[in-house]
């Protein structure tokens, strides 16, 4: 098994736990594991390069010695488990930005966030990789390693521009390096050695009887830490494949025989999504909707009573629009006008359409992405498709047609935006 192994911050803050990195790689390579390491900076070391030079430059401003500054911190990691894997008896290289080995090499100069954080990552940023280079650097100078028994570690966090200049990826990129290395050289699972003990229910420090996820899936720990579970870098899994599988494990677990952790299936890739076919979209209408707080109470009293479950649901002031199974919308139409209108009078009116068919269209950078939603809606206007309602949330964009448009649309759709599969 070919693994990438990426020790965060805290993993190898102190000599202590970069020899205890060091001898799980060891255990894992005398396995008959084939092992990649990917290094951030230890501990703090960023926040405090960042202070320091500071004082001299704003953080705004990404100057190239400002850049450099701050990888001293993945450098110094990079050069540290190198020591500490040849010390034991593993032979190591580092592989760092000053390298002529350095592989991952972007076509864009100024990749990455317009401020570095002091949070665990930045917001998701486009990434573009030199796909020719980079390959060529990984095929004729990391994989030759490998195949000698040879543990390339390689510096997290930054890449190198074409010209050779210092690109960030911002905060929390060693996770995005890692899967990057995964891709490169057909990975078979990546590590991901934190803090923590893998993926849980809610935050710990806030809910303490939390639980630890077994496994979740790409798309939701993706969605998981754009929403602030910070995690893993909501950017990295955009280059995971969805063969390569991946854990979340806590450093301090590194010298157990068997680890555990979170597993994370799949791949966070563009997909498009075929929602019920028949649905009937009930419309609620009135006034000032949103200062009636008894309203959805008793809404959601009134179908739960009835067994009806609400697919989903839009609101303003003065609609509420409630999708509904097409039988179910049949039957709960007339007990919300006897409920609502006739006797407590809380809506002046209700419609509804039928039947209704829902897709959905799901990537994690639409949050980022302006213009998504004119895209979708010109490809659809321009081959005569009505979008009854688009609803976005997150990762999705949600759009109701009627049920005879719904396979044109995921056609077009799918052609349109290159999606293979949906």
């Amino acid at each position: 098994m070919r693994l990438i192994v990426k020790f965060g911050g805290t993993a190898i803050k102190n000599p202590a736990r970069i020899k205890k990195a060091a001898n799980f790689i060891k255990r894992m390579v005398d396995a008959g594991n084939e092992v990649v390491a990917v290094v951030s900076a230890p501990g703090d070391t960023t926040n405090r390069l960042i202070n320091l030079g500071s004082n001299f430059q704003k953080e705004r401003s990404f100057s190239q010695e400002f850049l450099s500054l701050l990888y001293q911190g993945e450098e110094q990691s990079t050069i540290l488990l190198t020591l500490a894997l040849n010390a034991i008896g593993q032979p190591a290289r580092a592989i760092t930005l000053h390298c002529p080995e350095w592989p991952l090499i972007s076509e864009n100069l100024t990749a990455g966030p317009v401020f570095l954080s002091r949070e665990k990552s930045n917001d998701i940023e486009n990434i573009k990789i030199d796909e020719r280079r980079t390959k060529k650097k990984f095929a004729t100078e990391i994989e030759p390693l490998i195949k000698r028994g040879i543990v390339p570690v390689i510096s997290g966090f930054f890449i190198r521009s074409r010209s050779g200049a210092i690109v960030s990826l911002g905060r929390g990129g060693s996770d995005i390096t890692a899967f990057l290395v995964a891709a490169y050289l057909n990975g078979d699972e990546v590590l991901i050695v934190t803090d923590v003990a893998g993926v849980y229910t809610a935050d710990p420090k806030t809910v303490a009887n939390s639980l630890l996820l077994k496994e979740i899936s790409a798309d939701e720990i993706t969605l998981l830490s754009i929403a602030g579970a910070r995690v893993l870098h909501p950017n990295a899994l955009r280059f995971k494949d969805k063969n390569t599988t991946s854990r979340i494990v806590n450093f301090k677990d590194l010298n157990k025989l068997q680890l555990k952790g979170t597993k994370i299936g799949g791949a966070a890739k563009t997909k498009i999504i075929a929602g019920p076919a028949k649905l009937m979209m009930v419309t609620l209408i009135g006034k000032n909707l949103s200062q009636k707080s008894i309203l959805l109470p008793r809404l959601f009293t009134l179908t739960s009573a009835k067994g009806i479950a609400i697919h989903s649901m839009s609101q303003s002031d003065s609609f509420i629009n409630l999708y509904l199974n097409e039988e179910a919308g049949k039957k709960i139409y007339p007990a919300i006008h006897d409920a609502f209108i006739r006797k407590e009078k809380l809506l002046t009116g209700i419609s509804s359409i039928k039947p209704i068919a829902e897709l959905i269209v799901r990537n994690y950078l639409f949050i980022e992405s302006p213009g998504v939603i004119a895209v979708i809606s010109q490809i659809l206007s321009k081959n005569n498709i009505n979008i009854i309602e688009m609803i976005t949330s997150h990762t999705d964009v949600i759009i109701y047609v009627k049920s005879e448009m719904l396979s044109p649309a995921i056609e077009l759709l799918k052609a349109s935006l290159k999606i293979k599969d949906a």
